[in-house]
């Protein structure tokens, strides 16, 4: 969480990857995302691109559980349910969001 804004954006776009999961620098617990819907805040002023991620990244709080086996439906409930935007795996890394889940909704409607 020490990192700057500057930094993920940074290592996001090196790996071009969409968001990072942030954890505490000394314990490496999971803390939170932060997506690249996150860094439009530095665009509009709301914060500095020295700030701390976690000024602007989406806590941990914010965040549902989920495993791997549940299925896309469940997934798509849990974060609606909760007024969440993420579904983070219980077992392993790995995160859903609600884009990755609409992402199927074809096949499961047909």
């Amino acid at each position: 969480m020490d990192a700057t804004i500057q930094s993920a954006a940074r290592l996001m776009m090196s790996h071009k990857i969409g968001s990072l999961v942030v954890t505490d620098s000394k314990s490496k617990e999971f803390q939170g995302i932060i997506t690249e819907r996150d860094l439009l805040k530095v665009a509009e002023g709301v914060v500095n691109r020295d700030s701390p991620v976690s000024e602007i990244m989406t806590g941990r709080n914010k965040i549902v559980a989920c495993s791997p086996t549940d299925s896309i439906i469940s997934v798509m409930t849990l974060i609606n349910n909760n007024n969440s935007t993420f579904g983070r795996y219980r077992f392993g890394m790995g995160n859903a969001c609600s884009t990755d889940c609409f992402k199927f909704l074809p096949m499961i409607m047909s």
